[in-house]
């Protein structure tokens, strides 16, 4: 997942998205700002996943593929998140999936009922070394295993010269980008567990 300037912490513009993509062979990205939904329409041979990194009492939740922005219709606790309950219910009724983003970092308790409500989890982010937890991805890909998720990887980019620095490759054909189908062979595809996690250029995951 990726940043635009609509999350505070980030200064990537919503247009260099595109160019930064195309020039490392990325022809995908999924928009997560945080806690705001930024619907950018796909163009230039680049998928544009509409996502939301979303605050909750069980840590950051990415919800892909998201209709409408779901921080507008739920309220912050007094902790200043959201309610990972009500998200979960929010995101399900449409049709969106739910991973958790980085979710060794920062360090958060959870209750193990939680991994249950979830699709996948996020096995490799970029940007882990920020957090200084440094074991973080590879806990992530352990979680990941031992609950039987779906995973997904990405670089968090906050930048244009971060995008591409970790990504995950499906098996999708480019000629079916611009069909109504589309949408939901991507979620499929995404689900399958079939997808390779690069960093770089080195494969870091086959199929768990």
């Amino acid at each position: 997942h990726v940043h635009t300037t609509c999350s505070s912490d980030s200064i990537m513009e919503a247009e260099e998205i595109f160019a930064a993509a195309a020039s490392r062979g990325i022809d995908g990205v999924a928009v997560a700002n945080h806690d705001v939904l930024e619907c950018i329409a796909s163009r230039d041979g680049i998928y544009v996943i509409p996502a939301i990194e979303v605050s909750t009492d069980f840590g950051h939740m990415l919800i892909y593929f998201a209709k409408e922005d779901i921080c507008k219709k739920l309220s912050r606790n007094e902790r200043g998140v959201f309610s990972f309950s009500e998200v979960v219910c929010e995101a399900r009724a449409q049709g969106a999936l739910i991973f958790a983003a980085h979710p060794f970092s920062p360090e958060i308790s959870r209750d193990d009922a939680a991994w249950e409500k979830i699709d996948g989890v996020e096995i490799f982010n970029s940007r882990i070394v920020h957090s200084r937890i440094f074991d973080a991805n590879e806990r992530a890909l352990a979680l990941c295993k031992e609950k039987n998720l779906a995973f997904s990887a990405g670089s968090d980019a906050h930048s244009k010269e971060e995008l591409g620095a970790a990504f995950i490759e499906l098996d999708l054909a480019r000629d079916d980008m611009a069909t109504p189908e589309f949408e939901e062979k991507f979620k499929a595809a995404l689900l399958s567990r079939e997808g390779k996690v690069f960093a770089g250029s080195d494969c870091r995951l086959g199929r768990t």
